[in-house]
């Protein structure tokens, strides 16, 4: 059971079966995931990733802290 080479959609480089980044110009050769995806019951959007996480972490950081030295 032979695996067929990956091509980088990036550059079109032809790589190795299983590869994970491109041999050419370094491009990984997984499909990206969205940071942000529709809820699962409800409305609106919700966090899929770690990044995603960390924004919404960084964004409450934020609001707190201009709410503590604005609004006094």
């Amino acid at each position: 059971m032979s695996e067929e080479p990956e091509y980088c959609k990036n550059c079109g480089t032809m790589n190795a079966p299983g590869a994970a980044l491109c041999a050419n110009c370094g491009e990984s050769l997984k499909p990206k995931q969205a940071w942000f995806g529709p809820k699962r019951v409800g409305y609106g959007y919700s966090p899929r990733t770690w990044q995603g996480w960390l924004i919404i972490i960084v964004f409450i950081i934020i609001v707190i802290l201009v709410t503590r030295f604005v609004v006094h």
